[in-house]
């Protein structure tokens, strides 16, 4: 039904050229299909959106977009391109300043590279992510992150 109603949003949002609905719509879409397992069709939603987004400036959105596909693509065992999109989501939030993403993101891909079993690797983005969380003041954050870098 979800992804009925949503097909419907985007069915309008075509016909009246309206670029942030169909995204949102995509994004809705994507949202469904993860939740359901099914990551490719998410992966693809995602995508479709990430392309307007970009297309349209809208860059918290894209970063969002690109870190959405980092994490689908760490599902689906793809890490390669979830690091890839971890890189492409730095980008954007270091643009726009937003820091807690950052130190996320890092933090995912300390998480990412110990389960490759690449201690070195996952030591230096824990690093990271506790430095950036501490300089925002998340300070369970950063001890999390100095634990896990540790280990």
């Amino acid at each position: 039904m979800a992804i009925e109603m949503q097909s419907k949003s985007l069915e309008i949002a075509l016909r009246l050229r309206d670029q942030l609905t169909a995204a949102n719509a995509y994004i809705n879409m994507g949202t469904i299909h993860t939740e359901q397992g099914d990551y490719p069709t998410a992966v693809q939603m995602i995508r479709k959106a990430l392309e307007i987004k970009e297309r349209l400036g809208v860059e918290p959105d894209v970063a969002n977009n690109y870190a959405d596909l980092a994490s689908l693509y760490t599902k689906m065992g793809e890490p390669m391109l979830a690091f890839l999109n971890y890189d492409r989501a730095l980008v954007f939030y270091e643009k726009i300043g937003d820091y807690a993403s950052v130190a996320r993101i890092h933090f995912n891909m300390g998480n990412l590279y110990r389960q490759q079993g690449k201690s070195a690797q996952a030591c230096e983005q824990f690093q990271k992510a506790r430095a950036v969380f501490e300089s925002i003041g998340e300070l369970e954050n950063a001890e999390q992150a100095a634990q896990l870098w540790r280990q």
